[in-house]
């Protein structure tokens, strides 16, 4: 059952626990593996939320479609992130948005009731499992609130940039990549395809942006 798979092993969700008791504890959890292929959808808004995800290989999107069917991507989810993490422990237990594989995946899901009330730890690894679980999510707070403060920005524009700065803090001024294409990342911003790569092409154009061998690099602005 995953035994000896780094993306278990060194998972966050795991930290503090010797590689020789994970089998156990994923024993516990109910922990199963499943796969997706690209474009299938692992959950839709309003399921209830009875696991969570660890995903050990590809990725997957958090997606809102709005009123008039355009898709919002919320968030990207890559190998050794969790899905479901949040939401689970609301007190609705649904999922608020859906959750689509954006290519072929294998997530490992555990029992979330069996997080709550493991079967054969120790008080003190349950305090540890719970501790992890709960820096995980916070660390996602602290994403989504930086996402809503780059869509607090009015233009297209401002968007691009606080997106690419962010990414490029990310990096630590090193050339990045960047998760999406360019309609995804229009989803991302929620705004138009073509007013985005109009933006892209202008910032590259000015030399702000460049992008070689699929990586980005972001120009500093000079200080006055």
């Amino acid at each position: 059952m995953n035994e000896g798979n780094p993306m278990v092993e060194q998972n966050p969700l795991f930290e503090g626990f010797k590689n020789e008791t994970i089998p156990n504890l994923l024993h516990c959890l109910s922990a199963h593996e499943k796969r997706f292929n690209k474009g299938e959808i692992i959950a839709l808004t309003g399921n209830k939320v009875q696991e969570i995800g660890l995903i050990l290989e590809g990725y997957v999107d958090t997606e809102y479609i709005d009123y008039e069917g355009k898709r919002n991507i919320i968030s990207s989810i890559h190998s050794g992130g969790l899905l479901g993490d949040a939401f689970g422990f609301t007190e609705e237990g649904v999922y608020p948005v859906d959750i689509v594989s954006q290519c072929d995946s294998a997530i490992l899901f555990l029992s979330i009731n069996k997080l709550l009330h493991p079967c054969t730890l120790s008080l003190e690894e349950q305090e540890r499992l719970m501790s992890n679980l709960l820096s995980i999510v916070a660390n996602k707070f602290n994403s989504l609130a930086e996402k809503s403060i780059l869509l607090s920005r009015r233009s297209t524009k401002e968007k691009l940039l606080a997106f690419f700065y962010q990414k490029a803090k990310e990096a630590k001024g090193m050339p990045f990549t960047i998760p999406f294409n360019q309609q995804e990342l229009a989803d991302y911003l929620f705004v138009e395809r073509s007013g985005l790569s109009l933006e892209l092409n202008k910032l590259k154009k000015e030399g702000i942006l460049t992008l070689s061998h699929g990586y980005y690099h972001l120009k500093r602005p000079q200080r006055t």
